[in-house]
């Protein structure tokens, strides 16, 4: 997992990628980040499946793996001051985050980039809240028991 944080002058690549531009999805540049090369290595995901005898196991430990990616995100986040992210994401990514409710506003279509992917932006402060709500233990874990939260509160795009 990779945190691309704002650099003045310089887009984000997924701006450059999706064509929006900077101000196409209308976020606060200086506290917006794009997490990238969010992925588990396929030969890690091929042992995982030899291992586990049924689905349903590997499927789990596909999502606490993918949960500690999350919580790393939060973390270099609330250190870096970000409210913000965005994000090139596979729709089975999308579709593992939002069982964990997850969710990230999409942007356009779907758009090829190392394969099809989901454009998408997503609110730390709205994340959090969500995961708190729904997954009370997993916010525990990720926030550090509240102690690793956006600093600046989130306000959606219009």
């Amino acid at each position: 997992m990779r945190l691309i944080l704002p650099q003045i002058g310089n887009d984000l690549p997924v701006f450059r990628l999706t064509g929006t531009g900077k101000r196409g999805m209308d976020l606060p540049l200086h506290s917006t980040a794009e997490v990238s090369r969010f992925a588990i290595a396929k030969a890690y995901r091929r042992r995982l499946e030899v291992g586990w005898r049924s689905g349903s196991g590997h499927r789990a430990a596909l999502s606490i793996i993918t949960f500690g990616l999350i919580q790393a995100i939060v973390m270099m986040s609330s250190v870096g001051g970000i409210t913000h992210i965005v994000a090139m994401m596979e729709p089975a990514l999308l579709r593992l985050l939002r069982r964990m409710s997850i969710e990230f506003h999409e942007v356009g279509g779907l758009v090829e980039h190392h394969g099809v992917r989901q454009p998408g932006w997503a609110a730390m402060a709205h994340l959090t809240e969500r995961v708190k709500e729904c997954h009370r233990e997993l916010w525990e874990i990720a926030t550090d028991g509240g102690r690793r939260l956006p600093i600046v509160p989130a306000i959606a795009p219009a």
